[in-house]
């Protein structure tokens, strides 16, 4: 029988609160909309808060009123006063819309946000504290919701390959280099397909995606040449779409106004930064991995030009790509860059 989301987020935050007690005491998940009651607390202060039933309530409605206006997927608080007592809160959507396609479901989704919001919290780099950035924390916070991901559903699902694109989607769109953790993503998929991680523990999961994050992050200077290289197609986006609210929404309806901004800002960026392996790796992972998208410029092939041009442009097998990594690779196998956490053979 299939579990319920509620109760897979409920064995995996008591899962990881057992492994890591000292970073996750006073644990506390809530699935939104949750009439109040969390899909888990940590058992020592499960009575405690069992006995101010009305004011977590009150305080739940608050935070799930916030996801609601500034449209967040999941929120992480290290430190929440939940009915007076210090907690560390996760709260998480329960039917979230995604840019994912047939193959992508809303478990595989939403298990990934809970596990981001789990890997701020247990990786020695996932929090904004402790890491060099914030986007080197959210690189730690997505490899290790990545290899969980791999664990639990294999590394050849749709959300695997699709992944990247919501990221530079982020960026192309809201000028978001924080959570562009293509990179991270790509060496945990190289490595899942070179050994296998379905075995590791929690314990080595964490300190794996940590590994990977120090090594794929981009720097401060990477960051901002991404920001300023893709800064057009956000401005034309906000010039002409008004807001990122409408932005959201007509995406979501397959405005063909808005697809076809979209689309050729993206375009135009590309062709002026043709010999730039980084821009090329964006502009096509937003280009080629939503469907809605990749349709898009499909249809208008077959009866324009520009769009059949377009097309090949982007299929092109000789543009100039980066590889996994962003910089010089550190020399040797993953084996061996991986030094101290157990990996077996090839990947299933």
């Amino acid at each position: 029988m299939k579990k319920s989301l509620a109760r897979e987020f409920n064995e995996t935050s008591a899962a990881v609160d057992a492994a890591f007690p000292d970073k996750l005491g006073n644990l506390v998940v809530f699935l939104t909309p949750s009439r109040g009651s969390p899909v888990y607390v940590s058992p020592q202060i499960a009575e405690e808060l069992g006995r101010n039933v009305a004011a977590v309530k009150k305080a739940v409605q608050q935070i799930e009123e916030d996801m609601m206006v500034y449209r967040w997927s999941g929120v992480s608080k290290p430190r929440y006063s939940l009915a007076g007592i210090d907690v560390r809160l996760i709260a998480l959507q329960k039917d979230q819309r995604s840019f994912y396609g047939p193959g992508n479901t809303k478990e595989m989704w939403s298990l990934f946000v809970l596990d981001h919001e789990l890997g701020h919290r247990i990786l020695r780099n996932g929090s904004y504290a402790n890491a060099s950035s914030r986007h080197h924390a959210e690189c730690a916070a997505d490899a290790y919701a990545m290899l969980r991901h791999i664990q639990r559903f294999g590394k050849d699902t749709n959300f695997v390959k699709n992944y990247a694109g919501r990221r530079s989607n982020l960026l192309v769109l809201y000028g978001d280099t924080k959570h562009y953790s293509k990179f991270t993503v790509d060496r945990v998929i190289e490595l899942a397909r070179e050994t296998d991680v379905t075995g590791l523990s929690l314990q080595e999961t964490a300190e794996l995606a940590a590994k990977i994050a120090d090594d794929t992050h981009l720097d401060g200077v990477q960051l901002q040449k991404l920001y300023d290289t893709f800064r057009p197609v956000a401005e034309a986006c906000g010039n002409r779409l008004v807001e990122p609210g409408i932005l959201y929404s007509k995406y979501y309806k397959k405005n063909p106004e808005t697809y076809d901004i979209f689309c050729r800002e993206t375009l135009a960026v590309m062709h002026e930064h043709s010999e730039d392996p980084q821009a090329l790796a964006v502009g096509r992972d937003f280009l080629t991995s939503f469907p809605t998208i990749r349709n898009f410029i499909r249809e208008g092939a077959k009866t324009d030009t520009y769009w059949k041009e377009a097309l090949a442009f982007i299929n092109n097998p000789e543009m100039k790509m980066p590889g996994i990594l962003p910089s010089a690779a550190p020399q040797g196998s993953s084996q061996r860059r991986f030094e101290g956490i157990h990996l077996k053979g090839p990947g299933r």
